[in-house]
C-alpha cells in the first residue's frame, strides 16, 4: 500500500484551498525520547502543513527551518489562490499580506485565547489534523526519517480516501500503477 499511497501523491499534486475554502496552516515537531522518559533526544524533525475546512484535504511537508524563507514558498506551492488563510502569530506568516492578492490572512494568538474573539479564527483542525499524524508515531515508539515520506504520504491517502469508497480507490490505483500486459 505504501508504494500506491507514494505514487499517487507523486503523480497528483496537492493544492488545497481556493475562492470561498479555508485553509488552516502550522507547523509542528516530532521528537523521540529513550523511552519515553526524560530528555528529548537530539532527533528532531520539523513538519509544515495545511488543512481545507471544508474537505478535510491536507498537505504536509518535513521543513528544516520555520522561517519565512521557507514557510512562504510552501504555501504558494500547496494552497491556491483566494483561499482564506488562518495560521497563528508566528513570525514566519507575516508575509502572508505581503503575497499581493493571492490570500486572505487571519490570524489567533495563542498567548491570549484559541478562538480569536473579534474574528472567530482559530487553528483546531489542523491542531486536530497535526494530533492524528502523531499517533502513529507514538504508537510505533518513532519513525525512522528514511520512511518519513511513505509514512506522510500514506497518511495524506488515509485522510483524503477515508470512507466506505477506500477500497475501490486502493485498487483503482493498484490497477493503474500495475496494468495487466497481455
Amino acid at each position: 500500500m505504501l508504494k500506491v499511497c507514494v505514487w499517487e501523491f507523486t503523480a497528483n499534486k496537492i493544492k488545497i484551498g481556493g475562492p470561498g475554502k479555508t485553509v488552516e496552516i502550522d507547523e509542528t515537531v516530532l521528537t523521540k525520547r529513550k523511552y519515553n522518559r526524560g530528555q528529548l533526544r537530539a532527533e528532531q524533525q520539523w513538519f509544515f502543513g495545511g488543512v481545507e475546512r471544508e474537505t478535510g484535504e491536507c498537505f504536509l511537508v518535513p521543513i528544516e527551518r520555520r522561517n519565512a524563507a521557507t514557510l512562504l514558498p510552501l504555501i504558494r506551492e500547496y494552497i491556491l489562490p483566494g483561499s482564506t488563510i488562518i495560521s497563528d502569530c508566528w513570525a514566519a506568516y507575516g508575509g502572508i499580506e505581503a503575497m499581493g492578492e493571492l490570500y486572505e490572512h487571519f490570524t489567533v494568538n495563542h498567548s491570549q485565547n484559541f478562538v480569536d474573539p473579534t474574528t472567530g479564527a482559530h487553528t483546531n483542525t489542523i491542531e486536530g489534523t497535526w494530533a492524528y499524524f502523531k499517533c502513529r508515531h507514538k504508537e510505533e515508539h518513532g519513525t525512522s526519517r528514511e520512511l518519513f515520506a511513505s509514512y506522510i504520504a500514506q497518511f495524506i491517502w488515509r485522510k483524503k480516501y477515508r470512507g466506505s469508497n477506500a477500497l475501490f480507490h486502493l485498487w483503482s490505483q493498484i490497477a493503474w500503477l500495475y496494468p495487466i500486459i497481455d
